[in-house]
């Protein structure tokens, strides 16, 4: 584990490498711990780069971007991660064990801490006030540069954060957006600005209530359409299937001019498997600022078995999988966000089909009491527990989704369309049935895998709305307009389950050989990487 040096201390030891965060609401500079340098060690030059990464709190966002500093680490070059406090434990593995990783928490600067405890505050209001969140420390480094001090020569942003690209041109470096998700999320964020210019796309007011913590900013919706929009690199898309621009209008649009002046995109994908859409960024990009091309690093599949990860499946859990015949166990999981709210009655559909179907299956289910159900089996049908014993697990809580869909036991995946999940669904090839929760890129992905690669087939069609779900004033997840009765998701599990899945299945094989070439030692993965460090500047430090 590397040392931790107090930034309030204003300590460095010799040349160890430091674990540093922000402890310190007084702190208002950035010794020259953060920047890596100890004027007392003499030594050549050597070209020394330096990557910033502004996160945004969010299991899927976090796991990649933890994934994406080690792994430059590792190749090399000084990575300081700016995130929340809660997120930083997340570094405290073996993989970043004697890496030159820098960890600043700005929870403890004192405006930003302020945003951050305000009441029922939650992500939402974390992508609206990113500019006043992050910029404590952005400040720090900028009059670190005014005082000649060296510090980081370029910034790699989540794909939520607008604001970092104005810090990057102010701080004269490169400015590069990462994508957890695949190329689809940069595409559409791509085409939000020409299609609301001329028209194609309208807004509305927002149905969603106010955000508490941006009073004044009005908040619009994508008005609703008939029929679909043809954009380059998709199919065909109905209004159920765009986002829904939970940050707004405004904001989303925000995002996509980002995309059409960064200079490079980092994406968790590889190129087979959202081609169409990776050549549409380029070619938009191209038509639109013909001097200024867009660099996309596809470095993905960030999450894959090729490139490793300890099982973690609980022995219960995995002798259990290992009981059932091969390709028979539906899995069922909604995500880290959807999964933690279900409708009652849907909750009971959902049982009732799973139980007609006759195979067995495992429900990973994010419960959460609430006053009027306590408890899960409050939730559930009468006896439908003690009726599945055996042949169904419903468990709370979070499970290894990789090594489980891993198994030789698991036959289909009943996902909420989740990049992350559709990825690892994909590495391993087990086909879905694709059932959109939240109308962010959720709708596009499920026509991407449905309609184009033909890997999954799909529950759930226009049947949300912007509405959402509030629990103890925090937003859960839009309230679906209509039930998926059990009739129809029964039909899904009885075709991915039939020669239809088997198909599925045998596209998905060629998709995860090229998925396996990609994540292996040497592929287009590694290569990458590799190129995305030759493109970051260094600067010249003793």
């Amino acid at each position: 584990m590397a040392d931790v040096c107090s930034v309030g201390e204003g300590r460095l030891e010799g040349n160890r490498q430091l674990h540093v965060t922000i402890s310190s609401t007084d702190c208002t500079t950035l010794p020259a711990v953060i920047m890596g340098v100890d004027s007392s060690t003499e030594g050549p030059k050597s070209l020394k780069k330096h990557v910033l990464l502004l996160a945004v709190s969010l299991h899927a966002h976090i796991a990649g971007m933890v994934k994406l500093a080690v792994e430059l680490a590792q190749r090399g070059v000084t990575v300081t991660y700016v995130g929340e406090e809660m997120d930083l434990p997340k570094f405290r593995n073996e993989q970043a064990k004697g890496l030159d990783l820098r960890l600043i928490s700005f929870d403890e600067f004192p405006s930003s801490k302020q945003i951050l405890s305000s009441p029922n505050f939650d992500m939402f209001d974390f992508v609206m006030n990113a500019k006043e969140i992050f910029q404590p420390v952005l400040d720090i480094f900028m009059r670190d540069k005014q005082a000649g001090k060296p510090g980081p020569t370029c910034i790699i942003a989540d794909r939520l954060l607008a604001t970092p690209l104005e810090a990057a041109r102010l701080l004269g470096i490169p400015h590069y957006m990462f994508y957890s998700c695949g190329a689809n999320f940069a595409r559409m964020l791509q085409m939000f600005p020409p299609l609301f210019a001329d028209g194609t796309l309208t807004s509305c007011p927002a149905l969603c209530k106010p955000r508490a913590t941006i009073p004044g900013r009005p908040i619009n919706s994508l008005s609703k359409f008939d029929g679909a929009v043809e954009i380059d690199g998709f199919p065909p898309l109905r209004f159920s299937d765009m986002f829904e621009a939970l940050f707004g209008v405004e904001a989303v649009i925000g995002m996509g001019e980002v995309v059409q002046q960064t200079d490079a995109l980092i994406m968790n994908t590889f190129y087979e498997f959202e081609a169409p859409i990776i050549e549409a960024i380029q070619r938009y990009r191209i038509a639109n600022r013909p001097w200024k091309p867009v660099k996309v690093f596809c470095v993905g599949p960030i999450s894959s078995p090729a490139v490793g990860k300890e099982p973690t499946l609980e022995p219960s859990l995995s002798l259990w999988l290992d009981s059932q015949a091969p390709e028979s166990v539906i899995y069922m999981c909604f995500g880290s966000i959807a999964g933690k709210y279900v409708d009652p009655e849907q909750a009971r559909e959902i049982s009732q089909a799973l139980e007609d179907s006759g195979h067995p299956f495992l429900w990973a289910f994010d419960f959460r009491p609430t006053p009027e159900y306590p408890s899960l089996q409050d939730l559930l049908p009468p006896g439908f527990e003690e009726r599945m014993k055996g042949r169904g697990i419903v468990q709370c809580g979070w499970v290894p989704q990789l090594e489980l869909l891993s198994h030789s036991s698991i036959g289909a995946f009943i996902t909420h369309s989740g990049w992350n999940s559709v990825l690892e669904a994909v590495c391993v090839g087990v086909p879905m049935i694709a059932w959109p929760r939240l109308p962010n890129d959720q709708g596009i992905i499920t026509r991407h895998i449905v309609d184009f690669l033909k890997i999954a087939v799909e529950v759930g069609a226009d049947k949300y709305d912007c509405e959402p779900v509030y629990i103890e004033g925090r937003v859960v997840v839009p309230r679906q307009n209509k039930i998926v009765g059990h009739a129809e998701l029964g039909r899904a599990i009885r075709l991915i389950m039939s020669e239809e899945g088997s198909a599925c299945r045998s596209r998905l094989q060629e998709l995860k050989r090229v998925a396996d070439a990609a994540a292996a030692d040497g592929g287009a993965r590694s290569k990458a990487f590799g190129d995305l460090v030759e493109l970051i500047p260094g600067t010249a430090s003793l």
